[in-house]
């Protein structure tokens, strides 16, 4: 691939323009009067479905997966019982089968079509914020909100330039959360209903399952509850089976355990780097990485139980910032998961969180996964490191994210001088 491209530099441009955008919101949001929520959301597709047709490709390796997932569903063939990488359950695997029919039929790419869910999820999901931060402050605070929803730079960079498809869970378990929140009507069976729908689409929604369950008081509120959201990727997966005998079995294992390669994210990345730049400790590291999953989990599942009478949002948010600061292994995507979250609950801290995070993407889009720049200006090892370490720039503020929230929830004691 040539070094410049005419194409990755306008979106490199366009996406740049969205994050100085996003930081004059943010610092002068008292001075500037912003356009109604549906100019909000006309601008968050615009922002999104514009670099998307510019650039007809995604991260290399997933849009791969992605297509060869597509074709085989119209060769009825069991993408689970192939040596294809697809780890999801079945629900985006139609979504990639109809995108590679219309790049067929249509014209446009695969990875155009790819991302247009993603991208009216996103859409949506600036809608669904300005309700919520209507609800939980108010109209002015709304439109501020959805705006820097509709112009984050993180979450345009996975939606429309990535090709992955976090925005579809997310948006399903915000509504869960919304519904639980504000409907009076059987909310635990309808939250549980339409969060099922996100676990199909990827199972990491699954974490606010349990955070609502302790909200419910009686025994039947609990079993309806669990009912209604297992049902839903129960009978996907009973509905693939039919059509594609013997997939239940690989199909589950593959999304249990679904997870990117550790040594590329926060402190498994620094072992990872001292590990090939010496030689010097593979052992260790090894140990970290295994060990580092099975911490993360437990240390969620612990706040999870320790903030029960928080907040629905705060108990999440908490939850999220222990997984992504204990885990070994993180996905690019998944650095949208806070960036809703956050702005539902003011949190201050998103601002930092969202430059590190988008300066580690820009390294690795356009270092790796839009194009191999890094590789092309250094050897390999170099280009590896550079990525690996740039991911600080993200986990040392979920670090610092985090410890703030753990002292504010009274998680973790302060000392005071007797």
């Amino acid at each position: 691939m040539q070094l410049i491209d005419i194409r990755l530099t306008m979106a490199f441009v366009w996406i740049v323009g969205c994050a100085l955008f996003t930081v004059q919101l943010w610092y002068r949001q008292g001075s500037i009067q912003l356009p109604t929520i549906g100019w909000a959301m006309f601008a968050a597709f615009i922002v999104r479905i514009l670099p998307s047709a510019l650039l007809p490709l995604g991260a290399g390796y997933e849009m791969y997966v992605f297509e060869q997932a597509g074709e085989m569903v119209f060769r009825g063939e069991s993408v689970y019982l192939s040596n294809i990488a697809h780890p999801y359950l079945p629900l985006q695997i139609y979504v990639f089968a109809i995108s590679a029919w219309l790049a067929d039929v249509v014209g446009m790419s695969f990875p155009f079509w790819t991302k247009l869910p993603s991208i009216i999820a996103d859409t949506l999901m600036t809608f669904v914020i300005f309700l919520s931060v209507r609800r939980l402050r108010t109209p002015s605070d709304a439109i501020l909100v959805s705006w820097l929803y509709a112009l984050n730079p993180v979450v345009i960079l996975v939606s429309a330039y990535q090709g992955q498809f976090d925005a579809i869970p997310l948006l399903l378990m915000v509504c869960a959360w919304y519904i639980f929140e504000f409907s009076h009507k059987r909310r635990e069976i309808a939250s549980s209903f339409v969060l099922g729908f996100g676990v199909l689409s990827k199972t990491y929604p699954a974490i606010l399952f349990p955070i609502l369950l302790l909200r419910m008081k009686r025994t039947t509120q609990w079993l309806l509850a669990t009912l209604a959201l297992a049902i839903v990727p129960a009978v996907a997966i009973l509905i693939f089976e039919l059509l594609f005998p013997n997939s239940i079995q690989p199909m589950v294992r593959r999304a249990l355990r679904a997870g990117p390669i550790a040594g590329w994210w926060g402190y498994s990345a620094v072992i990872n780097a001292w590990v090939q730049l010496t030689g010097v400790g593979k052992p260790f590291y090894e140990i970290v990485v295994l060990v580092g999953r099975y911490l993360a989990l437990t240390a969620a599942l612990g706040v999870i139980w320790k903030t029960r009478r928080s907040p629905v949002l705060i108990s999440l948010q908490l939850t999220i910032l222990t997984l992504f600061t204990l885990i070994p292994n993180l996905g690019l995507q998944s650095l949208t998961w806070l960036i809703p979250i956050g702005l539902l609950t003011g949190a201050s801290e998103l601002k930092v969180y969202t430059f590190g995070a988008f300066i580690h993407m820009i390294v690795s889009y356009w270092g790796l996964h839009l194009t191999n720049g890094l590789y092309l200006l250094m050897p390999a090892f170099y280009a590896d490191l550079i990525i690996q370490l740039s991911s600080l720039t993200a986990w040392i503020p979920v670090t610092w994210w985090w410890w703030r929230e753990l002292r504010h929830q009274g998680l973790f004691p302060v000392h005071r001088h007797l």
